[in-house]
């Protein structure tokens, strides 16, 4: 134990209280170059505040000496170098904390021994264009503030451990090198990884809960991206705008919000995909289609929508007397194979409509006028498997065709089949098949056209009548 004679512990005591009188941009001493600001006078610590040397790199000591004492160095604090000319900084053990805007707008390249950081202040690393490395430990929680590595434009790559908790948004943003990021950590906020250009390869771990809205926002040369079943959220936005994604399946943990629920908080997943122009295949397992998610997504080709779905949000409409122009959900798509997957449950289709502060839920199409715009989608369908109900079905005839369809399944959920008003045309049709137990007469179904040649295959007990006459080829068993 230290113990300090009577007059020099009084001296110390008064140029502690100087130190809180002197202007918060100011520093309380200076040892080899390097400004230091005592943070505890019980503790005996302090905090790097910046340094007056040209020397391209620095180490940090892990203790100094101030009027006989030694104080621990915990911290580099509010813009120690930011906008300094200093390339490599070396920190010890007992530096938990890089403050605020601690190195914004500086040409630091490497920071080492960063394992035992606990804490990355707001924007402490901006616009470090620099920057080509940052290594986490694995041991201790860490904590990010806004904007942490915004516009670190040569950073590559980056691991985000468990421990990460990411508080304020778009942590890299901007980062336009980065091509690979690993993440395991529980919740990503909002436009953590908006406009990073390059990114091409996104692991994340079983620890990963929530993706906020506009994560990967323009993340414009991603591919394929693996959602773990661990992801129960997924932000508005959250992968629009990456052009180069070809295929997404959605796993049936992800929880959106359901509209007609006023108790419901998850995520909205408003235009989750929006203008993804190389988006091919969906396979879409969570319970809710948000509004908007494929608009634009012009190579849309195939979309299963699994058994967990139980709405889909086909777009936004204006309310009377509201400017706002109208979204819709599949705009721009170019489906041909549509699978709706079995469940016991009828399949809803809703709209949101639009006022100046407030939206509501419709199931109804006839009153919007935009029904021939809602049903393109279904124009250029060539393959179309419905094994359950869809709610208010006929509500989708006017306009609606299927002018191109060639194979159509009816599944084993979907026992009030007939034709709705004649909604697909059959001229084009060359395969039907029934995977009900029970069918019901198709008769109808099949008086009111000709055909050439159409491939059949339904239960050996299908009232067909005199469909004999009709088709080219017949098989009266399944396949």
């Amino acid at each position: 134990m230290i113990i300090m004679k009577p007059i020099t512990q009084k001296l110390w005591v008064f140029m502690a209280m100087l130190c809180t009188l002197i202007s918060a941009s100011a520093y309380d001493f200076e040892v080899d170059g390097i400004y230091y600001t005592i943070t505890s006078t019980a503790g005996f610590t302090c905090e790097v505040s910046g340094s007056n040397t040209d020397l391209d790199e620095l180490v940090i000591p892990e203790e100094v000496t101030y009027l006989n004492r030694s104080l621990k160095v915990t911290a580099l604090g509010n813009n120690a170098f930011s906008g300094s000319q200093i390339e490599s900084v070396t920190l010890p053990q007992s530096v938990k904390s890089i403050k605020k805007g601690c190195f914004s707008n500086s040409k630091i390249k490497h920071i080492e021994n960063t394992s035992s950081i606990s804490f990355l202040g707001e924007e402490c690393f901006k616009n470090c264009g620099s920057l080509d490395s940052f290594t986490f430990g694995q041991e201790n929680t860490i904590r990010f503030g806004i904007r942490c590595f915004w516009g670190c434009t040569s950073l590559e790559s980056i691991k985000i451990p468990s421990n990460a908790i990411l508080d304020g948004h778009e942590t890299f943003e901007g980062c336009t090198a980065l091509r690979e990021v690993e993440i395991d950590c529980k919740t990503l906020p909002s436009d953590c990884f908006s406009g990073c250009s390059s990114l091409k390869t996104i692991i994340l771990g079983e620890n990963c809960e929530s993706l906020g809205p506009n994560c990967f926002y323009g993340c414009k040369s991603l591919e394929n991206i693996n959602i773990p079943t661990s992801i129960v959220g997924i932000g508005s936005y959250c992968f629009g705008a990456c052009s180069s994604l070809r295929s997404i399946i959605i796993p049936e943990s992800v929880k959106l919000r359901d509209l007609t629920n006023t108790d419901s908080s998850e995520e909205y997943g408003y235009y989750m995909f929006r203008n993804c122009t190389s988006l091919e295949t969906v396979e879409w397992n969570a319970n809710v289609i948000p509004n908007g998610a494929f608009e634009g997504c012009t190579s849309l080709k195939s979309l299963t929508i699994g058994e967990n779905t139980s709405q889909i949000y086909l777009g936004s409409v204006p309310f009377s007397g509201n400017s706002s122009k109208p979204h819709f959900t599949f705009d721009r798509c170019d489906i041909h194979s549509l699978r709706i997957l079995h469940n016991s449950l009828p399949l809803k289709l809703l709209f949101i409509q639009v006022r100046d502060r407030s939206s509501s839920i419709m199931n109804s199409l006839e009153w919007t006028g935009y029904q021939q715009e809602l049903l393109q989608i279904f124009d250029k369908v060539e393959e179309l498997y419905i094994a359950r109900e869809i709610k208010s079905l006929k509500d989708m005839d006017d306009g609606c065709q299927y002018n191109n369809l060639k194979r159509l399944i009816i599944g084993i959920g979907n026992p009030k089949f007939v034709d709705p008003g004649g909604y697909i045309n059959w001229k084009t049709l060359q395969y039907l098949k029934s995977e009900l137990p029970s069918p019901p007469y198709l008769y109808d179904v099949f008086t009111t056209a000709q055909y050439t040649t159409m491939e059949v295959e339904v239960p050996i007990y299908t009232k067909l009548r005199t469909c004999g006459e009709i088709f080219g080829i017949y098989r009266d068993s399944m396949a």
